[in-house]
């Protein structure tokens, strides 16, 4: 009866396909339909208006902090510069 079972199990799964969709997410930010910046609060905002087919409309909008983004890359290399310097300052005093 194990066996009956097996089988049946074997056969039902063995006819089951299982795929990934494709997507094409990376495509859908090639063509820029639009950009524009705005400025609220002292903060820079960048707007991309993007083509899009898996909306209603037909388009899709992508908003980033451009100031935050900024002072972010600021901050990484000044701990950048702080871990280089405290390395070197090792180095110096193993020589």
């Amino acid at each position: 009866m194990k066996r009956i079972l097996l089988v049946i199990l074997v056969f039902t799964l063995s006819n089951c396909e299982i795929k990934v969709k494709d997507v094409g997410a990376q495509s859908a930010y090639t063509s820029i339909y639009s950009y524009k910046e705005e400025i609220h609060n002292n903060m820079t905002y960048g707007i991309w208006y993007v083509r899009d087919n898996t909306s209603q409309t037909g388009y899709a909008t992508s908003v980033v902090n451009l100031t935050k983004d900024a002072l972010e890359v600021e901050l990484l290399k000044k701990q950048i510069e702080i871990i280089n310097n405290k390395q070197s300052k090792k180095w110096k005093k193993s020589v």
